[in-house]
C-alpha cells in the first residue's frame, strides 16, 4: 500500500488480521516470516526491519505489495515460500526457505532469498532493506555495505550491515545502489526513477544515515532470462560479527526433499479430498517449525518470558507432534518443562494442555522417566482444575479439553501401572465434566475456535466436525495458514487441525480403537489410509477401499510385548464389526451410496494378502 509516497507492506488481508508464512528449520529458536507480497523480516535478536523485492522489467518497476498480479503457495507442501509476480513476458519468482550452513557468532541458521526470471527477457531485481515489519513502521539508523570473503572472479561476496548486524549478504557486488533518509523520501522512489548510483570499483562503508530512524537503501543487479539471483540471511547473528557467503547453499528443491524426509519418519495419511489433504500435508511440516529446546516460536518478535498463554500453545503442539509420531521432537520442549512451568503464570489454559501433553508423551512415546520427573507438576496442576471447576471457572470449551486431558492422564497412569491414580484421576475428570455450563468466550470465526469445534464434533461422532474442517480452509491463506488474533500464522490452529483429522482416523477409547468413527460423505469410495500412526496400545496402519458399495479394511497393529488384547471397531462404517485381531483384512458391510454422489473410485482387485505394511 502507498502513504504519502512511500511503498508500505502490504495490508491485512479480511477480517483486519497479517497473514504470514513461517520459514526455518526444525529445533531453531529464531522466527523469519514471509508475508503475502514477498516481504521477509528476519525476527532475531535486534530485529528492526524487513527485506523487500522489486522488479524492473520493460514496462516499469513492479512493487509485489501493491501489484494485482502477485500470487503465493508453498514448494511441495514444505516451509518454502514461493511468490510469483507478472511481468512483460512470464512471471518474477521469488522463492525464501531456511537452512542450516556454516557456523557464526550468533548460530548456524540462513534463510535463502532467490529470484528466479521465469520470462522471457531479462530484468532488474532490487533487494530494499526497510524500516518497517509487516505491522508496523520500525527505526533504522544505518545501512553500510563491506566486502567479505573471497569471492569469485576477483569479486567479493558483500555483507550488508543493518544499525550494527549483519543483515544480509551478497554474492557479489550490486550493480547499483540507492539509499535515502527521512528528509529524502522514500528509496522506491529513487529507483523508479532510474537515479540508483552505479558502482565502480570496490565499496564499503556506511550507505546511509538517519537520525530519525527511517534509513533505506536498495541493492540492484540484473537478472537474464532463465537465471536465478541469490542472497542469505544470517539469522541470530551477533553485533559486529561478521559471517561471509556460505560455501554451500542447498537448493530449494533439496530442501524440500529434506521436510519429506522429516515428514516421512512420523504419521502419513492418505486423504480422498485435495484440499484438505494439502491443508494436512502442509500442517504436518509447519508445526515442525514451532519446538525448540528452550520453548516455543512464534510468527514475530522473540518474546523474552513464557506467559501461561505461551506454556498452552507450546503444550497443544507438543501434543500433536506426539499423536504424529515426532517423540524426540516433542521430547526436546518437555524436558525444558520444569524450568518453564516455575516460571510462568497459573491459568487453567496452561494446566489442561501441560497435563495432555505429558500424559500424551508417555502413552505414545512411552517415556517413562520424562514422566516421572514432570509428575509433581502434573499433580498440581490436576488440583488446580479440580478447584477450577468447583469454582465453576471452566468455559464450555475448556471444559471438554479438561475432560479430554484428565482421561489422557488417567491412561498414562494406568500404562504406567499406577491404577489406583488413575480412578483419581476420571473421579476429577466426572467432577469438571459435570462442572455446569460455565462461560462461553468464543470469538466468532477464529480458526482457534472452529477448530477446536471441529475437534470436538469428530471425537463426539459427529460427521458435521469435517465440515466445519471445510469451512476453516476456506479462510486459510494460499500457503494454508491461519491467522488468528496476535498470531500472523498461527501454528496452534495448524496443530487442531492435525488433531481433529487424526480423530478422523483413529481415536482411543476405554475399549481399544475406533478407526473412523465418523466417515465423511464425500470420502465414499475414496482411497483412505493411515502409516505409523503410535497409539495408546502400538503402531497402527491401515487402508480402507472399495468393492463397489463395500469397502474393504486392511489393518495392522503392532502392539507392544506383552500388550493387552485390543479391541478394533469401525463405527462410521460399519457399527457391527469388530475384532481383536492384531492384523488381517475384511470386507465392511455395504454402505449406500450417499444422496446424489456416486463412488470416487471402484476397487475391485484384492485388498491385501495379510502382509506387513511397508
Amino acid at each position: 500500500m502507498r502513504a504519502d509516497g512511500w511503498v508500505l507492506p502490504r495490508a491485512p488481508g479480511p477480517g483486519g488480521l497479517p497473514a504470514w508464512t513461517l520459514v526455518g528449520t526444525v529445533d531453531s529458536r529464531w522466527a523469519t516470516t514471509v508475508d503475502p507480497s514477498g516481504l521477509v523480516t528476519p525476527f532475531g535478536p535486534g530485529s528492526r526491519w524487513s527485506l523487500d523485492w522489486w522488479v524492473g522489467a520493460d514496462d516499469r518497476w513492479h512493487f509485489p505489495s501493491i501489484e494485482a498480479g502477485v500470487r503465493q503457495h508453498l514448494v511441495g507442501d514444505a516451509p518454502v515460500v514461493e511468490t510469483r509476480v507478472r511481468i512483460p513476458g512470464g512471471d518474477a519468482v521469488q522463492r525464501v526457505y531456511g537452512i542450516r550452513g556454516e557456523a557464526f557468532d550468533g548460530g548456524d541458521e540462513w534463510v535463502v532469498v532467490e529470484v528466479e526470471n521465469c520470462s522471457s527477457v531479462p530484468f532488474a531485481i532490487a533487494f530494499a532493506v526497510r524500516p518497517a515489519t509487516p505491522e508496523s513502521l520500525t527505526a533504522l539508523s544505518s545501512i553500510g555495505m563491506v566486502a567479505v570473503g573471497a569471492g569469485r572472479d576477483g569479486d567479493p561476496a558483500q555483507a550488508v550491515i543493518v544499525d550494527d548486524r549483519t543483515g544480509l549478504i551478497f554474492r557479489r557486488r550490486p550493480a547499483r545502489v540507492a539509499a535515502s533518509s527521512a528528509a529524502t523520501g522514500d528509496v522506491a522512489r529513487t529507483v523508479q526513477h532510474g537515479a540508483a548510483s552505479e558502482l565502480h570499483g570496490s565499496t564499503g562503508g556506511v550507505v546511509v544515515t538517519c537520525q530519525d530512524g527511517l534509513a533505506q537503501a536498495a541493492f540492484l543487479f540484473p537478472v537474464a532470462h532463465s537465471t536465478t539471483i541469490r542472497l542469505v540471511l544470517p539469522i541470530g547473528v551477533e553485533p559486529g560479527a561478521a559471517p561471509g557467503w556460505p560455501p554451500v547453499i542447498p537448493s530449494a528443491a533439496h530442501v524440500v526433499a529434506g521436510w519429506d524426509a522429516h515428514a516421512g519418519r512420523a504419521t502419513r495419511v492418505e486423504i480422498p479430498a485435495s484440499q484438505l489433504a494439502t491443508a494436512v500435508a502442509a500442517a504436518r511440516r509447519s508445526i515442525l517449525l514451532a519446538p525448540w529446546s528452550d520453548g516455543l516460536r512464534h510468527a514475530g518478535p522473540v518474546r523474552g518470558s513464557v506467559a501461561a498463554d505461551d506454556l498452552a500453545d507450546a503444550g497443544r503442539i507438543v501434543a500433536t507432534l506426539d499423536r504424529f509420531g515426532h517423540h524426540d521432537e516433542a521430547r526436546r520442549t518437555l524436558r525444558r518443562w520444569s524450568a518453564l512451568l516455575a516460571s510462568s503464570d497459573d491459568s487453567v489454559e496452561g494446566d489442561i494442555e501441560v497435563v495432555d501433553a505429558a500424559a500424551t508423551h508417555r502413552l505414545l512415546a512411552g517415556d517413562q522417566q520424562l514422566f516421572d520427573d514432570l509428575l509433581p507438576d502434573l499433580v498440581a496442576a490436576v488440583s488446580r482444575l479440580d478447584r477450577a471447576a468447583d469454582l465453576a471457572r471452566l468455559r464450555r470449551h475448556d471444559r471438554r479439553a479438561a475432560v479430554r486431558s484428565l482421561a489422557t492422564m488417567a491412561a498414562a497412569l494406568d500404562a504406567a501401572g499406577q491404577s489406583d491414580g488413575a480412578i483419581d484421576l476420571r473421579a476429577v475428570a466426572n467432577r469438571v465434566a459435570h462442572a455446569g455450563e460455565g462461560v462461553t468466550t468464543a470469538i466468532a470465526g477464529a480458526p482457534r475456535m472452529l477448530l477446536s469445534a471441529a475437534l470436538d464434533a469428530i471425537t463426539t461422532g459427529q460427521v458435521a466436525g469435517v465440515d466445519i474442517l471445510v469451512e476453516v480452509l476456506a479462510g486459510a491463506s494460499p500457503t494454508f495458514g491461519f491467522a488468528s488474533p496476535g498470531e500472523p500464522q498461527d501454528l496452534v490452529a495448524a496443530a487442531l487441525l492435525l488433531d481433529a483429522v487424526r480423530a478422523v482416523f483413529v481415536q482411543e477409547v476405554r475399549e481399544g480403537l475406533d478407526l473412523l468413527a465418523v466417515f465423511p460423505p464425500q470420502w465414499y469410495g475414496g482411497a483412505v489410509e493411515l502409516h505409523d500412526a503410535p497409539t495408546a496400545h502400538g503402531r497402527l496402519s491401515y487402508a480402507l477401499r472399495w468393492h463397489g458399495t463395500r469397502p474393504a479394511l486392511l489393518w495392522q497393529l503392532d502392539r507392544p510385548i506383552g500388550g493387552r488384547t485390543v479391541r478394533i471397531a469401525v463405527p462410521g462404517l460399519d457399527p457391527s464389526w469388530a475384532t481383536t485381531e492384531p492384523r488381517g483384512e475384511t470386507l465392511l458391510a455395504e454402505v449406500a451410496p450417499p444422496t446424489g454422489l456416486q463412488p470416487v473410485c471402484v476397487v475391485t482387485e484384492h485388498p491385501g494378502d495379510g502382509g506387513d505394511f511397508t
